[in-house]
């Protein structure tokens, strides 16, 4: 619930989890505690959406980490997804079990992923982007979050942030 029909939700040891919407190619939600009980998808056709179980559930703001703008100072766009020119790719686990989500945008190969810190206290959000051109900005997740410019070095940008809450 809140993340889309299309939901992958990432647990986390730490307690703190993750939920990332496929459809609109974008990180939904996070919270802290419990997980989610996945039992109604199995039990029921209709496919009841799964609520968190935890606390402190918040819902990210819904918009495109990169989008091609004339200056900074340009309106983010609201579109999200396929709408916005995302093409979801998949998905594949690190060795500790931690999903990448790779998606393209504009001749952009994204790759984007959350991990919690050990004390798990915050999460951090890492996006790696390959290509090249001009005009594109990113914005991450935080509330404070504002366009920044993509600068290429040997064809790679990447960005990191930590997020609270």
């Amino acid at each position: 619930e809140g993340a889309g029909m299309q939901a992958v939700a990432v647990g986390y040891p730490q307690g703190m989890h993750v939920a990332f919407d496929a459809l609109e190619v974008r990180w939904a939600m996070v919270w802290k505690g419990r997980f989610l009980d996945a039992m109604t998808t199995w039990e029921e056709r209709a496919m009841t959406p799964i609520k968190p179980l935890g606390e402190k559930v918040t819902s990210l703001r819904m918009s495109m980490p990169l989008v091609k703008l004339k200056s900074s100072n340009d309106n983010w766009p609201s579109v999200c997804g396929v709408e916005a020119g995302y093409r979801l790719k998949g998905y594949r686990l690190s060795k500790d079990g931690i999903p990448t989500f790779n998606y393209e945008v504009g001749g952009l190969q994204v790759e984007d992923f959350i991990l919690p810190s050990m004390d798990g206290k915050t999460l951090r959000h890492i996006v790696k982007i390959k290509g090249a051109g001009e005009g594109w900005y990113f914005m991450g997740l935080s509330k404070n979050a504002l366009p920044q410019s993509v600068i290429w070095k040997d064809g790679i940008a990447i960005f990191e942030e930590a997020l609270d809450f």
